[in-house]
């Protein structure tokens, strides 16, 4: 049986956006509280206005094109919010443990 959760890993780690994006944690982390309090549709919101700040552009860009959708296509993950969040805050981990594979 596989894993959901090991399967949106390495669906991340395949993105090229996610490889070249250095995150910042703080940004990690408070997309990843809004992503569980709010949901997806709330965290699309606020990473479209990231989008219009020059600190935190392309960090946003590649959490809405690529990690979302990824996030969205979990079952477990859209029914337990904080195990996505969870994946949010890990990104720079998650990237680099794909790194040393």
């Amino acid at each position: 049986m596989n894993d959901p959760i090991e399967e949106v890993l390495n669906q991340l780690r395949r993105k090229p956006g996610v490889q070249r994006e250095r995150f910042s944690s703080s940004f990690l982390n408070n997309v990843g509280d809004v992503f569980e309090r709010e949901g997806f549709a709330t965290t699309r919101l606020f990473l479209r206005d990231k989008q219009e700040q020059s600190a935190t552009r392309y960090q946003a860009r590649v959490l809405l094109e690529e990690v979302l959708p990824v996030l969205e296509s979990c079952e477990r993950i859209r029914q337990n919010r904080a195990i996505g969040r969870l994946v949010i805050k890990s990104l720079e981990t998650i990237k680099e443990g794909g790194k040393s594979k």
